[in-house]
């Protein structure tokens, strides 16, 4: 399976005795893990100077 492909059944909320939230909690955690250092195609980082700061 290629390192870009997440299964589905990776993310997947697993039936335990944890409370359903608590699960989707862990499961939408797994699959943030599982996202991260993954390069996509054709993209590219932009680093934008200046204040973060909203001015309204």
């Amino acid at each position: 399976m290629s390192k870009n492909i997440i299964a589905t059944s990776d993310i997947t909320v697993k039936t335990n005795t944890t409370s359903p939230r608590k699960a989707q909690r862990e499961a939408a955690q797994r699959f943030l893990d599982k996202l991260q250092n993954i390069n996509f195609p054709n993209s590219k980082r932009i680093y934008l100077t200046g204040s973060r700061v909203s001015h309204q």
